[in-house]
């Protein structure tokens, strides 16, 4: 119709990895770079199924640690490395790659959010997480020692996947070394001083001030324990089927 060309379409880099179809561990860590991305989605999915202020005030921290990113990719102004994909006997159409990935690569964002949200993660598990009740169904809590080393485990597990994401930009070469442990680092310096902040804003009752609003109150938002969703929801279902049962026989006394 003599109108202007479309202009050419672009891929989102946010979803989009280049690996080598040739090598199992490519693959591997094109799955583990998308983990960033997936655990935006529980944040949301457990802000708007547990209405926490703790994950609330985690998924705050994050995204703080990710604007302090923005920042200092633009301060600092490094290119990512350069150079072909993979070696040009494995496969020939990624030799024209020379940088993966757009925008800076100093510090690694994926290592810094990764770093973040381990870090802060570890430091709950074995500071603030709550502690097991009395009565809880699960064998694993009969003690506080066993309590322990099962936070220990998970801390360390949460902390060897955030290890594996940050090894997997190396290995795509969309960072350099110096750049994944400058993001793991600026991570978890940022992971640390976040979670200390928290602590601030709770002791100085900023956050039940913050609770009290009333548009706060009508999201249904609270400041209880985030220990396990499956416990919390093992535990109400025996009390409605506690209920139910007295209700039935009730019943049957009175037919």
């Amino acid at each position: 119709m003599g109108g202007a060309l479309e202009p050419p379409l672009v891929s989102l880099a946010v979803t989009h990895v280049y690996y080598s179809p040739h090598d199992p561990f490519s693959l591997v860590s094109a799955y583990l770079a998308l983990i960033p991305q997936a655990l935006m989605v529980i944040y949301v999915t457990l802000i708007y199924a547990r209405r926490e202020i703790e994950v609330v005030l985690m998924f705050a921290g994050q995204l703080l640690c990710e604007l302090a990113n923005w920042i200092l990719k633009r301060l600092i102004k490094e290119d990512r490395p350069k150079g072909t994909y993979f070696p040009r006997s494995w496969s020939s159409w990624v030799d024209e790659v020379e940088i993966l990935g757009e925008g800076y690569g100093m510090p690694s964002s994926h290592s810094q959010f990764m770093a973040f949200f381990a870090v802060y993660v570890a430091l709950y598990l074995l500071h603030r997480y709550p502690s097991p009740p009395s009565n809880n169904y699960s064998l694993l809590y009969r003690t506080r020692k066993t309590a322990l080393v099962i936070r220990l485990l998970q801390s360390t597990i949460v902390l060897c996947g955030a290890s594996l994401v940050c090894m997997s930009r190396i290995y795509l070469r969309y960072h350099t070394p110096r750049q994944v442990i400058a993001g793991a680092g600026t991570g978890a310096f940022l992971g640390i001083a976040w979670y200390i902040s928290v602590i601030v804003l709770r002791s100085t009752g900023i956050v039940d001030w913050v609770l009290r609003w009333r548009v706060v109150e009508m999201l249904w938002f609270k400041d209880g324990d985030i220990g396990s969703l499956e416990h919390d929801l093992y535990e109400e279902w025996m009390e409605w089927r506690a209920q139910r049962n007295k209700e039935r026989a009730t019943k049957v006394k009175k037919g």
